[in-house]
């Protein structure tokens, strides 16, 4: 009973210090953004008695920029925590421009766009406030569409298959046989050997799950089988598979890597 009474005290003691640490950030980018919104609105500028320093445009730009920081603190430390249970995405440049322009936290967008709101006021009074932030926002919106041309692109759901290739045993056994029984026949196999194996149809999704399967299998059996994974243009020119266009990979027991045509 004693252990389990330390362990639920060091748990509630640790979630206090998680809700003042969530508390102090939140207070930081909040107290940034409210700051220059209280600055901005002001008729004159505000002057700080004593070293006569002007809280001007410049200034209330720099806590907006202050406030944003501390907001995508916050963001990391929720996406560190909530990475897994939400699905969100790996790494969190992706989160920052793919799963918060995709919507997947709406109120997250809240305090960006009431920092857009002040920047734009900001900008209507300095120039070189304007500047900065057509540049910071322009490279913004980039991120935001090179993510979602990625994210979108057919490339994108083959790499996600390859990822679910390498944990799937029974799809690597299945290739696995087919690659050994040509093997074992021929001494080589190639990639067009597998496709009469695996596909009735070649396209570009096949071709790229046949060099896979053939690069998986060299890597686990290459020392075991003494084989090599090469191109057949690069095989001995009298060799009887060698082919000076052909650029598909083969892989070959090393016995047979420089075999010569039985007419040399």
């Amino acid at each position: 009973m004693g252990k389990k009474d330390s362990d639920k005290k060091l748990d509630r003691f640790s979630k206090i210090i998680d809700i003042i640490t969530n508390l102090g950030t939140i207070g930081s980018w909040v107290l940034g953004l409210s700051s220059a919104y209280i600055l901005n609105i002001q008729k004159f500028p505000v002057v700080v008695p004593g070293v006569n320093f002007t809280l001007d445009s410049g200034f209330q730009f720099a806590l907006v920029i202050s406030g944003i920081l501390a907001y995508v603190h916050y963001l990391q430390i929720y996406w560190v925590r909530n990475q897994e249970r939400l699905n969100l995405s790996k790494s969190f440049s992706d989160f920052i421009f793919w799963d918060l322009p995709n919507f997947k936290i709406i109120l997250a967008w809240i305090p960006f766009i009431f920092a857009i709101y002040i920047c734009i006021q900001l900008s209507s009074k300095s120039f070189g406030v304007l500047v900065v932030f057509l540049v910071l926002l322009f490279y913004f919106i980039i991120s935001i569409i090179s993510r979602f041309v990625y994210f979108l692109s057919p490339d994108r759901e083959i790499q996600k298959e390859m990822l679910a290739w390498l944990g799937d045993e029974k799809w690597f056994e299945k290739w696995a046989k087919r690659i050994r029984e040509k093997i074992l026949r021929n001494g080589n196999v190639a990639e067009s050997d597998l496709y009469e194996a695996g596909f009735p149809n070649r396209n570009y999704k096949d071709a790229i799950e046949i060099r896979f399967a053939l690069t998986k299998y060299f890597e686990k059996y290459e020392f075991e089988e003494d084989l090599v994974l090469t191109n057949i243009e690069d095989l001995y020119y009298l060799h009887p598979r060698y082919s000076y266009d052909n650029r598909e990979f083969i892989l070959l027991q090393r016995k047979n890597y420089e075999a010569r045509s039985e007419h040399t």
